[in-house]
């Protein structure tokens, strides 16, 4: 029998991106959202065991997006991994230790980078 996948909230505009996206569907159910409305919106509707966020959005979206996670999770922290998509100009990676259960990836993360951090925060 095959572990259980892990439900993993992908809040990221870049449609296109492959990379760690496709490295991260092996473990993964990834749900994918390009825009911060209805990511929260799923956010209250279902739980998640892990949080990507891209690095990609304005950084006020970005911080509401944390908020929103910080506060749908108050008995706990969530493993949050922020990816960023290296062919853009800007990203905002916003400063923030997330408990210890935070790591950054980026778009042409290996598939071993990928999954040792994937590892390293579902263990933590």
């Amino acid at each position: 029998m095959s572990p259980q996948k892990i439900q993993a909230l992908v809040v990221e505009p870049q449609q296109h991106l492959a990379q760690p996206y496709s490295f991260l569907q092996k473990r993964c159910q990834l749900q994918h959202y390009s825009a911060v409305k209805p990511a929260l919106q799923a956010l209250s509707n279902q739980q998640f065991d892990l949080f990507i966020l891209s690095a990609s959005f304005q950084p006020a979206q970005t911080v509401k997006l944390l908020e929103a996670f910080k506060n749908q999770f108050k008995d706990q922290v969530v493993p949050l991994i922020i990816v960023i998509d290296l062919s853009q100009a800007l990203s905002a990676v916003p400063g923030t230790q997330w408990a210890g259960k935070l790591d950054i990836l980026h778009s042409q993360s290996s598939e071993q980078q990928t999954l040792r951090c994937l590892d390293k925060l579902m263990s933590a």
